[in-house]
C-alpha cells in the first residue's frame, strides 16, 4: 500500500458519506480543489506494476500534479506522476466524473522526465487546464471562452480542408465533438480488476520512429508516413519482403520521405484513404497480396482482431490544435481493469519512445483506423 504525496504537512482526513461510511486517507495537503487520494489511480499502478517497471522490493508512490477541467468548468480528470525508488517513472490520468472510465490514460517515461503533460501544465499555472481528450490540453479562464475559440479554430480548419480539396476531412470536421466525449450511460467510477483468466496485455514489438528526424523533408506533417515506417519496419522483422529503412540507406528519414510521396501527403497532413492506399502501394513494391482494412467507426473488437493477427493498427485523429491530422500506431491492447489500447506516438519529442495506454471508450468515436493484412 502506498500514499499519494502532496506538498505541505501530513494530516488525516475523514469524510462522512451518508450515515454509515467513513473514508480515511493519509496524505500531504497542497492548496488544490482536490484533497483526497484517488484510489483508482492507486489500484491502476498496483495492477500494472510490470508496465511501470516496478519490481519486488521497490518503493513507489503517486504524486498529485493538477486537476483538469471539462468545457462545463467541472473538474473531470486528475493528473498524477508515478515515482519508483524516488525517480519519476510514469503518469496516470484518473477520472473525477462518472461519465468517464475510471482511468483514462497511463504510461511510463523513458528519461525520468514528464514528457506527457507535466511540462505544458507547469508552463501555464495561471489559467485553468482543460482536458479535451488524448494529448489535447488547452488553457483558458473559462469553458465558454475556450469553446468560442475552439469553434473559431474549427471553422478555420474547415476552410483550409476545403482549399486543400480534402472532402473527407471536411465531412469529419463538420461532425467533430468539442471536448472529451462522455459515455452515454454513467458508469460506476471505480477501477475494477478483471477476473484471473484474463492475463495481461497483448503487445506487438514495435520500434518507434520519430517524425522529426534529421533530413525528414516535412517534419510537421510526417506523422502518417512515420507511422507507415514503423509498420513497414515491423513487417520486415517478421521476414516479409518489404522495403524497410535498410532499403533506403538504413535511414528512417529516407523511408519517411518515400512514404510521404506514396501516401500523397501534404502540408495539410495525410487522410485515412491516402494513408491506406499509399501504404498498400509501398508494401506491394517487392511482393504481392497486401491489402488494407479500414474503419471510420471502429470497435474494440477490431483492435483485438488486428493485434491478434500480428497487424499493428494505424490510427488518425482530427485535431483542433497542432497538426490537422495526427497519426499514432496502436500496437497492443489490455483488458485487465478495462479496455485499453497501447500506442506509439511519432511526435512528442525524440525520447518519447515508450508505449502509452489510453481508455478505448475515450477515443473510439474520434478516430479512423487502418491496418494491413495479406
Amino acid at each position: 500500500m502506498f500514499e499519494v504525496e502532496k506538498l505541505g504537512s501530513k494530516l488525516y482526513v475523514s469524510l462522512l458519506f451518508g450515515l454509515m461510511m467513513f473514508f480515511w486517507v493519509n496524505f500531504n495537503v497542497e492548496a488544490s480543489s482536490l484533497d483526497f487520494v484517488d484510489s483508482n489511480a492507486e489500484s491502476l499502478v498496483e495492477l500494472k506494476k510490470e508496465q511501470f517497471n516496478i519490481n519486488n522490493g521497490d518503493s513507489y508512490n503517486l504524486s498529485y500534479v493538477r486537476e483538469l477541467y471539462g468545457l462545463d468548468d467541472t473538474i473531470i480528470v486528475h493528473y498524477y506522476n508515478v515515482y519508483v525508488n524516488d525517480k519519476l517513472t510514469g503518469y496516470v490520468l484518473a477520472a473525477n466524473d462518472e461519465r468517464l472510465d475510471a482511468i483514462l490514460e497511463y504510461g511510463k517515461f523513458d528519461e525520468n522526465t514528464d514528457t506527457k503533460y507535466g511540462e505544458i501544465l507547469a508552463e501555464n499555472i495561471n489559467q485553468k487546464a482543460y482536458y479535451l481528450g488524448l494529448d489535447e490540453i488547452e488553457f483558458s479562464d473559462s469553458g465558454l471562452v475556450l469553446e468560442s475559440k475552439l469553434n473559431d479554430r474549427l471553422n478555420q480548419m474547415i476552410k483550409k480542408a476545403q482549399e486543400a480539396k480534402d472532402f473527407e476531412g471536411v465531412n469529419e470536421l463538420q461532425t467533430i465533438t468539442l471536448g472529451i466525449e462522455y459515455n452515454e450511460q454513467p458508469k460506476q467510477n471505480n477501477f475494477n480488476i478483471t477476473p484471473a483468466e484474463i492475463i495481461g496485455p497483448k503487445v506487438l514489438p514495435i520500434t518507434r520512429v520519430w517524425q522529426r528526424l534529421a533530413n525528414v523533408a516535412n517534419p510537421d506533417s510526417s506523422c502518417g508516413p512515420a507511422v507507415g515506417a514503423m509498420i513497414t519496419n515491423y513487417y520486415k522483422t517478421r521476414n516479409f519482403n518489404v522495403r524497410d529503412y535498410s532499403y533506403y540507406g538504413y535511414l528512417n528519414a529516407n523511408l519517411i520521405n518515400h512514404l510521404y510521396f506514396d501516401m500523397n501527403s501534404s502540408l495539410w497532413g495525410t487522410n485515412a484513404y491516402s494513408f491506406a492506399n499509399g501504404l498498400k502501394v509501398h508494401l506491394n513494391h517487392d511482393m504481392t497480396g497486401w491489402n488494407y482494412n479500414a474503419s471510420s467507426s471502429p470497435g474494440f473488437g477490431n483492435i483485438q482482431t488486428a493485434i491478434n493477427s500480428n497487424n499493428p493498427v494505424a490510427t488518425v485523429w482530427l485535431l483542433l490544435s497542432g497538426e490537422n491530422y495526427h497519426w499514432r500506431l496502436i500496437h497492443g491492447y489490455d483488458t485487465d481493469g478495462g479496455q485499453y489500447v497501447g500506442y506509439k506516438d511519432p511526435d512528442g519529442g525524440q525520447n518519447n519512445t515508450s508505449t502509452h495506454w489510453v481508455s478505448w471508450s475515450s477515443i473510439s468515436s474520434k478516430v479512423n483506423i487502418v491496418y494491413m493484412s495479406r
